[in-house]
């Protein structure tokens, strides 16, 4: 696997987990500001790359607001997050 892929697992998932610990939603600016904050820092095209294939693979939903995309975790994303379920392309949690 290469560099880019292990880098975008990573992005995935700091990006589900932001959503669950900001309440199953954000914006892609919050998103953004707080995956930074925790190691893994991403352009704003980064972050919306990310959320649109999150979306292809029914992880979050996507409602876009002017300048803003608003991202909300799905069920199924829930599920990545908490390790009961596994998308190839998202980090699995650590042990």
């Amino acid at each position: 696997m290469g560099l880019k892929a292990i880098q975008n697992e990573h992005y995935r998932r700091s990006i589900l987990c932001v959503l669950e610990a900001l309440n199953y939603q954000s914006n892609d600016s919050m998103i953004k500001d707080v995956c930074a904050k925790y190691g893994n820092a991403m352009s704003t095209d980064q972050v919306r790359t990310n959320l649109g294939w999150l979306e292809e693979q029914d992880l979050v939903t996507l409602n876009r607001q002017a300048d803003y995309i608003i991202a909300k975790l799905t069920s199924r994303g829930h599920d990545v997050v908490k390790g009961i379920a596994h998308v190839d392309g998202v980090k699995r949690p650590s042990a």
